[in-house]
Order: C-alpha cells, then structure tokens, then sequence
C-alpha cells in the first residue's frame, strides 16, 4: 500500500511539473510597471521608440519626476528635431555646453517649444509641473486653444480649475479638448502646479502623439520633421485609421456654451471593424457608430446619434495557459459627425482595466471543474481495472488511487488548456467610457 502512494505521488508530482514549465513565462517590461498598471501601454510604447528611458536597475520610475532637462531630450527625440545641423545655441547661464542635455534644451529654445526663465536661465534640473508639460505640448502639437472665456468654462468642471494659473488656462483647456490632458487617479483634479510624473508624461507624450497622427496644423519652417515621425513609424492601416489629412479646422470651435460631458461617462456603439485578439494586431482600427447620441449631463445633446467613434488596438494579451482566457483594449481618440465635425476623445471599453475579455469567469470555473472530475471519472475506472489485475479484490484500492491520479491529470490538462480569444463582429454593441471629459462648443 505504501508502495503505491509512494509511485502515484510521485507520478502525480511529475505531471504537475512537467505541465508547469511547459508555461510561457510573462514578465513586465520594468520590474516598478506591473501588467494591468494604468499607464504600461504608454511607458512601453515610448521607450520601445527611445523617447522615454528607464534606468540601469530595470525600473522606470513612474511616481518619480521629470526633469525640465529630461523632457526637453524627450521632445527632441519625439519630433526628431535633432538633424545634427549646426545652430545658434541662446547659451543659457545654468546649461554649459558639457551638460548632458545641452543640445536638446538649446534645440527646444530655438524652436520656441520651451523659454528659459528671468535672467538667462533655464533651471534644467528643475521638475517640470503638469501645467507647463500641458503648455509645451499643446503648443508643439499647434493645437487649436479656446478662447479666454470658453478656457474659463472647461476648468468649472474641476475641483481645482481656478488653480490653473491664468498664463497657462487657454492652454490646459486645449490639452483637455485634444485629449493630451491626463488626470489619473483623481478624475475631478487637475493639479496644475504639481509636478509632472514620469508615468504623466509618458501618457501625455502618448496622447500627443495620437493627435499628431490625426493631423495636426502644420508648420514645417518652425517644426521641422514632426509632423511626419510619427506616421513613418505608424503601420499603414493605423495611417488609414487617423487619415493624416484629417486636420482639425478652426470650424469646430464654435464660440458659444461649453457642453462638458464628464469623465467616466458611458455610451454605447455598434462596432463596424471586425477584429480579434487572434488575427488583429496593435496598432489596427476600429470603428463604432453611435446608436444612440451622447447627452450632456443637462440632456442636452452633445455628439449626434451615427456619429463614427474612431480608434486603434492598444493592446492584446494572447490566450494563456490555465484557460487563461485573452484581452483586447482600444484607445478610442476621436469623434466624427455625420455633418463633418471632428472631435478629440480619449476613451475605453467600458470593461476589466478598459479591455474586453475572452469567455467568461463562469465558464472557465465551470470547465475546469469538468475536467478535473472528467480526468477523476477516467483515472477511477483505469484504476479499479488495474487494481483488479494486480491483485483480486484490490479493486476497491485501484479505484482510489485511480481516482487521484485521474483528478490530478484532469486538473493538469486544465493548467495546461488555454483560455477563449477576444472576436468582435460587426453588429455587436460596444460599451465605450470617457477617460477625460469631452468639451464641445455649441453654438
């Protein structure tokens, strides 16, 4: 009898085993920016060009600062500023030509992107607060900006908007309405004259990056190379998913009221891209009609019933191991009417950490289970018979041992199967939510 425990658990232990090193092995990119954290799709996609970097013990930082040195090096890379021709530096007293980001700050100063401060210098070791990374860059992307008054009316919906120093209200407001605002956690905050994260910059960056695919005005004489970068390094369906020639037209900034539709509001479209985490890649489309409008939360009408949200994978995780079952998050940026109009969104899936997810908890409970007591029922029988062989009237024994042996290799067939993919077909209702407030002027 002991003989027996002693080699079906040690068969057992080997088939655990056996099925755990056949896992693939997941792991983030740095060891401070787990799977799921909000701002990992913007961190990866960034240093996986060179525009953000972590540091020599594999972390990035993110709750750390940003230095205004640093994000000037950032946005010389973004906009690939840096041609290697000669310029005429402005020789900031506190930027000496042997400082490491001598040339990017001297870069971003003749381009006008970021002024020095009172006296000739330029504090390059300074944190650079959100305020001033939402100035830098709605003026590098040639946003748009509100009027005084409509910028007045956007900070009304935050907690904090008469925190917003007046120099910089037009400008926060534009970051807001083009969708490089980022206020993660704190939905209601804004938090001007605090400084910047590197994990805010990074979704910034991120953000900005999307409205230049969309199309941003262009200016080549002061700007240089941007406004091409970004669509070099893009797949071609993402080019056609943005449509480059898309521009923002000073016709969608009606003077007027500012309807606000605040953030975490949910609406609802039919999907018109059919896409899959097993055949569709990052980067790919997505389109979804409106089949209902999207309300103010006065009931006023905002966006128009058919009007087409547009938007791009942003991220797939593939079906895992331990019926693991696949996720799929888009990054829905921007809003067509069917009068013409386009509006700048940043939004989700209304889903688990903004994603849709393959299957369902219940059935894969329900599927494990079945396996294990399927594997139970199947060891049972093998057993009794192998007992009954063995040894007549030991067959009450095979069957027990049988059984475990059974359980054990059903609930390692179920470590092992994997887990449903993500299909959307057209037809199918999507759930999409605001990640910031959508201002629209109405006349």
């Amino acid at each position: 009898m002991n003989h027996t425990i002693k080699q079906v658990t040690s068969f057992a232990a080997t088939v655990l085993l056996t099925a755990s090193i056949t896992l693939p092995a997941f792991s983030a990119q740095f060891t401070d920016v787990p799977s799921g954290n909000w701002a990992q799709h913007a961190i990866s996609h960034l240093t996986g060009q060179g525009i953000l970097t972590g540091y020599p013990d594999g972390e990035f930082r993110p709750e750390g600062p940003i230095s205004r040195a640093e994000f000037a090096a950032m946005l010389v890379k973004a906009l690939h500023l840096d041609n290697g021709a000669p310029f005429n530096g402005t020789n900031f007293e506190d930027v000496p030509p042997t400082f490491w980001a001598y040339r990017p700050i001297e870069l971003v100063s003749e381009k006008g992107l970021v002024s020095g401060y009172p006296g000739g210098v330029f504090m390059p070791n300074k944190s650079i607060s959100r305020v001033e990374a939402m100035a830098i860059l709605v003026n590098a992307a040639h946003v748009s900006l509100p009027s005084q008054g409509e910028a007045v009316e956007i900070l009304k919906n935050y907690t904090d908007g008469y925190n917003v120093p007046q120099w910089g209200q037009r400008a926060v407001a534009g970051a807001i309405q083009s969708g490089i605002f980022v206020n993660y956690p704190s939905q209601n905050l804004i938090e001007p004259n605090q400084a910047a994260t590197r994990a805010e910059v990074a979704v910034m960056a991120d953000h900005f990056e999307s409205f230049l695919a969309h199309g941003a005005p262009q200016n080549e004489s002061t700007m240089g190379q941007k406004h091409n970068h970004f669509a070099r390094n893009s797949r071609s369906n993402r080019q056609e998913a943005y449509n480059t020639n898309d521009t923002p037209q000073q016709g969608n900034m009606i003077h007027g009221h500012v309807s606000v539709v605040p953030t975490n509001t949910v609406f609802t479209g039919v999907d018109v891209t059919p896409v899959s985490s097993d055949r569709s890649q990052i980067g790919d489309p997505i389109t979804v009609t409106l089949n209902r409008p999207i309300l103010s939360p006065s009931g006023n009408i905002v966006i128009p019933q058919d009007s087409q949200v547009h938007g791009v994978i942003s991220r797939i995780e593939p079906p895992g191991h331990g019926e693991k079952n696949a996720s799929m998050a888009f990054d829905f940026n921007r809003i067509t009417t069917p009068d013409g109009r386009t509006f700048y969104i940043s939004a989700e899936v209304n889903g688990p950490s903004g994603a849709l997810v393959g299957g369902s908890t219940k059935g894969r409970v329900l599927k494990v289970a079945g396996r294990t007591l399927g594997g139970a029922a199947i060891g049972g029988a093998a057993g009794a018979l192998i007992g009954g062989i063995a040894k007549k009237g030991r067959a009450d024994e095979g069957l027990l041992w049988g059984g475990l042996l059974g359980s054990t290799l059903g609930a390692a067939s179920a470590v092992v199967a994997k887990g449903q993919p993500v299909v959307v077909n057209p037809g199918e209702v999507l759930e999409i939510r605001l990640r910031q407030p959508l201002a629209v002027s109405s006349s």
